[in-house]
C-alpha cells in the first residue's frame, strides 16, 4: 500500500509541476556565451552574436537551468521583432523608440519589439532591418560531418588552366549592361515604358496594384539564366503588409546540376535584386510610382550572379551550383528567409554561399569587406586565396569575423546552420567611406566603379568555379578531424593541472597530401581571443592518419573552449570545408570558494578622460559578492553588491563590473590613491577577498 501511496504522490508532483510550466509564460533573455558552454541546453535560441545569445524560453525551465541571464521582456506572440542597424549615435536610436520597444542594443544594432501595424514605418525609416530568427540551429541539417575534398598545390595547378580561362572571361561590358537593364527595368512587353524601380511591394499578384516593376525584373533575370540553358523556377512566396495589403514575391532560381559524386551537395551564389529609395522625400507616400534604381544596391549583387551563370553554364562541375536573386530583401529578408526555411524543411545539402550586396562603389582605395562567421570562414579564405593565387585587382579584400553583421541574404542561411559569406563594399555604415546615395533615388550607374565591381566578380566566379570542383580534375586528397578524435585529458582539471589536448586527423582520399597544416587554439574565459598554443604540418599518405598533441595549464575559473583548425588560411584549397574547425568545451570550477585573476583597467583612471573604471575577476563558483572602494586611510567611499549567481557574482569572469569614480553620494571623489576590494562569499559562508590599488588623476 505505501508503495501505491508512493506512486501516486510522485505522479501528482509531476502533473504539478507540468501545469505551473503550461501557466506560465515565454520570456526573451541575453545569456552571456562565457556563462554557457552548451548553448543545446536551450530550446529556442534566436540570435548568437559575438558574445552573447538571445533565447526564447519559459521562464521556469529557465530557472530550472541555473544559467544567468539578463531579463529583455515578456514574449508577445502578436508582436515583430526585429535587428535593426541603428548606428552608434543616439538619433536613430531616438526615432525608433517611437515606433517601439528596443530591447537590448549591441554594437552598432537593437532588438527592436513592435506592433505590426508600425511595421510600414520601419521601413521606410530606409535603416538595414532583418527580422529577428524565430530559431536558429547551432549545426547544418546533415546528420553526419563530411570530410573535406582538398587538392594539394600541385593538383590545383591542374586547374589553373580551366579556372583562370573561367576568370579571364568576365566581362566588364555585360557587368554595366547587366546594372543598367536593372537600373532602367524596362518593359519586357512595351521597352519605351521603363520603371527605373524594382521595389518588392510592385508586384502583379495584390490587393494594393501598383503594376509589376518588381515582377518585370524578375522575368529579365528569369530569361537570362534560361538563355544561358540552365534550369529555372521562380520560388514564389506570400507577404503581408499589415493595413496595407497583400503581394505575391518571387524569387529566381537557376540550377547547374552536378555531374559527379557530389552531385547532391550544393553551392549557391546570391544577390538581392529588390531595390527601395526610402530615404529620398515623399517614399512612404509615392513608392507606387517614384524610382528606385538601386545600381548598387543591389544591381551591381545581382550582375555578379547573372555574369557567374553566364560563364559557369558552360561547364561541368561535380557539385550542384545554384544561382539565386532574392525579392524582399529591403523588408527584412524575407525572399532569402522563405527559400532557407523551404530547403531546410527539404533536408538540402548545401555546402557554402557566396552573398553579394553592393560591390561597386569606393571614394578612394578599392576595397570590399568579406564579412564571415567562424564556421564559414573557410569560404572567405578560399576567395582570398583565389585572389592570391590569380593576382586579381586591383581590390583588396577584408576577412572580417562578425556574426552580428545579419543586415543581407547570407544570414537566413547562418540560421539554417549553413556555411555563408557576404561581400559588400562598406559594412560600416558609419565610415565617411560608405554609399552615401544608398536607397535613394540618386543610387544610379554614373557612381559606379567598374573596375572595382568586375575584380570581385572575377574573385567571385573563380572561387565558385574551383569550390563546385570542375570535372576531369585530378583526384584529391579527403582530409577528415572528426569531433570524437579531438580528446581531452583529463576532463574535469584542478587548477594549474595540466590538460592533455589530442586530436587526430586522416587522409580518406584517393591521393597523397603534404604541408598540412594543423593549429590548436585555447579561448580563455576572461579573452575575447583564441590562443594558437600549438602548430605543425603533416604528411599523410592515401589511408594514412596523425594526431597533434599538446598540453595546456587551465590557472583561470571558468569555460574553456580548445579549437582545432585544419588548413588555417587555405593553403590547401578545399572544396569543401565544412569540417575545418573543430571544438571542445572543458570548464575549471571548485567546490572551495576562491577568487581569481582580478583586473583594473584604466588604470592610473583620469575620471575627466575616462568614463569609468572597469573592474573584472574570476569567480571558482557563484557567490554573493560585494567591491568596495577603499580610500588611503582605510574609510569605505563606495560599495556595491552583486546577487549570487548573476552578473558580479557568478562563476567564471565577471567582467560588467563599473565605477564611475563618485560615492555613495554621487560625488566626485579626489584625487590619489584608492584600494579596490572583492568579497565573495558561498552558498556556505565561505569567503575569499583580492584586493588592488587604484590611482584615481583628478
Amino acid at each position: 500500500m505505501s508503495k501505491n501511496i508512493c506512486i501516486l504522490f510522485i505522479s501528482l508532483l509531476l502533473i504539478s509541476v507540468l501545469c505551473n510550466i503550461s501557466n506560465s509564460h515565454e520570456v526573451l533573455v541575453s545569456v552571456k556565451l562565457e556563462n554557457s558552454n552548451n548553448l543545446e541546453n536551450f530550446r529556442n535560441i534566436r540570435f548568437i552574436g559575438k558574445d552573447f545569445a538571445l533565447i526564447q524560453e519559459d521562464e521556469d525551465f529557465l530557472a530550472l537551468l541555473d544559467i544567468p541571464y539578463t531579463l529583455l521582456g515578456d514574449f508577445r506572440e502578436n508582436s515583430l521583432y526585429y535587428l535593426v542597424k541603428a548606428g552608434y549615435d543616439n538619433y536613430h536610436v531616438q526615432e525608433l523608440t517611437e515606433l517601439g520597444n528596443i530591447l537590448y542594443r549591441f554594437s552598432d544594432s537593437v532588438v527592436l519589439e513592435i506592433e505590426p501595424h508600425m511595421e510600414r514605418y520601419l521601413i521606410t525609416m530606409g535603416l538595414p532591418i532583418a527580422l529577428l530568427p524565430k530559431k536558429i540551429k547551432l549545426s547544418s541539417p546533415r546528420s553526419f560531418w563530411m570530410a573535406p575534398d582538398i587538392k594539394t598545390k600541385e593538383e590545383y595547378a591542374a586547374d589553373a588552366v580551366l579556372i583562370k580561362e573561367v576568370i579571364d572571361a568576365v566581362s566588364v561590358n555585360e557587368i554595366e549592361q547587366f546594372i543598367l537593364d536593372l537600373q532602367e527595368n524596362r518593359d519586357l512587353d512595351q521597352p519605351g515604358i521603363a520603371y527605373r524601380s524594382r521595389y518588392s511591394l510592385r508586384v502583379a499578384e495584390t490587393d494594393d496594384p501598383s503594376d509589376d516593376a518588381c515582377d518585370n525584373a524578375a522575368e529579365y533575370i528569369y530569361n537570362k539564366f534560361k538563355s544561358y540553358g540552365l534550369d529555372v523556377e521562380y520560388d514564389s512566396f506570400p507577404h503581408e503588409v499589415l493595413t496595407q495589403g497583400h503581394y505575391q514575391m518571387r524569387n529566381v532560381v537557376a540550377t547547374l546540376p552536378g555531374s559527379g559524386p557530389n552531385s547532391t551537395s550544393i553551392f549557391v551564389i546570391t544577390a538581392h535584386y529588390d531595390s527601395v529609395a526610402s530615404k529620398s522625400p515623399n517614399w512612404q507616400l509615392e513608392w507606387k510610382t517614384m524610382p528606385a534604381p538601386g545600381a548598387n544596391d543591389n544591381a551591381s549583387g545581382v550582375a555578379a550572379v547573372l555574369e557567374a551563370a553566364r560563364i559557369l553554364s558552360q561547364y561541368d562541375f561535380d557539385y550542384t551550383i545554384k544561382f539565386i536573386t532574392f525579392s524582399g530583401e529591403e523588408l527584412g529578408l524575407h525572399g532569402s528567409k522563405h527559400y532557407t526555411r523551404k530547403a531546410s524543411e527539404e533536408n538540402k545539402d548545401i555546402v557554402g554561399v557566396l552573398n553579394f550586396d553592393m560591390i561597386s562603389y569606393d571614394p578612394d582605395e578599392l576595397d570590399i569587406d568579406v564579412i564571415t562567421n567562424i564556421k564559414s570562414e573557410w569560404l572567405a579564405d578560399a576567395m582570398l586565396a583565389t585572389q592570391s593565387k590569380f593576382n586579381i585587382g586591383p581590390l583588396k579584400l577584408h576577412k572580417i569575423i562578425n556574426p552580428e553583421m545579419v543586415y543581407s541574404d547570407h544570414a537566413p542561411f547562418w540560421e539554417q546552420g549553413w556555411n555563408a559569406i557576404l561581400s559588400i563594399d562598406n559594412s560600416n555604415f558609419d565610415s565617411p567611406e560608405f554609399y552615401p546615395i544608398m536607397h535613394t533615388v540618386d543610387d544610379t550607374i554614373d557612381n559606379l566603379n567598374f573596375n572595382m565591381a568586375s575584380s570581385m566578380i572575377r574573385i567571385a566566379v573563380g572561387t565558385l568555379c574551383s569550390l563546385a570542383d570542375p570535372e576531369g580534375s585530378e583526384p584529391h586528397p579527403d582530409l577528415a578531424i572528426i569531433k570524437d578524435d579531438l580528446v581531452l585529458s583529463p576532463e574535469n582539471p584542478s587548477r594549474g593541472e595540466s590538460v592533455r589536448i589530442t586530436a587526430r586527423i586522416a587522409n580518406l582520399g584517393k591521393a597523397d597530401a603534404r604541408s598540412v597544416p594543423v593549429q590548436v587554439w585555447l579561448m580563455e574565459p576572461i579573452s575575447h581571443e583564441p590562443r594558437l598554443i600549438k602548430e605543425d604540418l603533416f604528411d599523410l599518405e592515401v589511408n594514412q592518419s596523425a594526431s597533434i598533441q599538446t598540453s595546456v595549464e587551465l590557472t583561470e575559473w571558468g569555460n574553456y573552449e580548445v579549437l582545432v583548425k585544419v588548413n588555417p588560411g587555405y593553403y590547401i584549397f578545399e572544396t569543401n570545408g565544412r569540417n575545418n574547425v573543430i571544438s571542445r568545451s572543458i570548464t575549471l570550477g571548485s567546490s572551495s570558494m576562491l577568487l581569481g585573476k582580478m583586473m583594473l583597467y584604466p588604470n592610473p583612471m583620469a575620471p575627466g578622460r575616462d568614463k569609468n573604471l572597469n573592474v573584472t575577476y574570476t569567480l571558482s563558483k557563484n557567490a554573493n559578492t560585494r567591491m568596495e572602494i577603499y580610500d588611503s586611510m582605510g574609510n569605505t567611499v563606495y560599495k556595491e553588491y552583486f546577487t549570487l549567481g548573476e552578473p558580479g557574482g557568478k562563476f567564471g569572469p565577471n567582467t560588467d563590473i563599473n565605477w564611475d569614480g563618485t560615492n555613495q553620494m554621487g560625488e566626485k571623489v579626489s584625487g590619489g590613491i584608492y584600494f579596490c576590494c572583492i568579497v565573495s562569499t558561498d552558498e556556505n559562508g565561505n569567503t575569499s577577498s583580492r584586493s588592488k590599488k587604484l590611482l584615481i588623476i583628478r
